[in-house]
């Protein structure tokens, strides 16, 4: 997205506002061209540049030193601000063509990969959880709010959705031919 700013700030001083269609069209059908509104261009700018610190804030970039997590048969272990002992590691792992076959047969899961590495390599290990285990997290938290938004639908409004949604998380299979086996069709018989 912070490309895609860079971009269009840059084609608003080339006078050129075909990332914004509608502006585009607006000043087509005027036949008027966009060099005519500086203080428009300037406010624009500005705007793209507020957006683009926001956009920055909320998600900083991931150091360099990251990559050697999510690419760890492609990164330099020398560019990596890493003591000693991780770097050679990092060349270890790197280096080391069974790695390299049981990251290709794991499926290319990074989490199950750096599991599976932790006891030759503690340090990498480590450091490779934390890292990716936030990731896991926020999805976690995504699935219950989207799970919470579906059940709190107009049709369906409780105010107590807890053992509703508990229901909906799981990941155990209900068998519902045995449940209902064990309950009685009608109460009277």
């Amino acid at each position: 997205m912070v490309k895609k700013i860079n971009l269009w700030e840059k084609e608003i001083q080339k006078n050129n506002c075909e990332p914004f269609e509608r502006l585009h069209k607006f000043l087509q059908d005027n036949e008027t061209n966009l060099s005519d509104f500086t203080k428009l261009k300037t406010q624009m700018s500005q705007h793209l540049n507020s957006l683009q610190v926001g956009i920055r804030e909320y998600f900083p970039p991931l150091d360099k030193q990251y990559n050697r997590i999510r690419y760890p048969f492609v990164v330099d272990a020398t560019d990596t601000n890493l003591t000693i002992v991780e770097k050679e590691q990092l060349i270890e792992v790197s280096s080391d063509p069974t790695l390299k076959n049981k990251y290709l047969s794991s499926g290319n899961t990074l989490l199950n990969f750096w599991i599976g590495v932790g006891k030759e390599h503690k340090e990498q290990s480590s450091t490779a959880g934390k890292f990716l285990v936030g990731f896991s997290t926020s999805y976690l938290c995504e699935r219950g709010f989207s799970s919470l938004t579906y059940l709190k639908s107009k049709y369906r409004n409780k105010l107590n959705v807890e053992d509703d949604l508990r229901l909906y998380l799981t990941k155990l299979e209900s068998n519902i031919d045995e449940l209902c086996k064990q309950k009685q069709a009608h109460p009277s018989h």
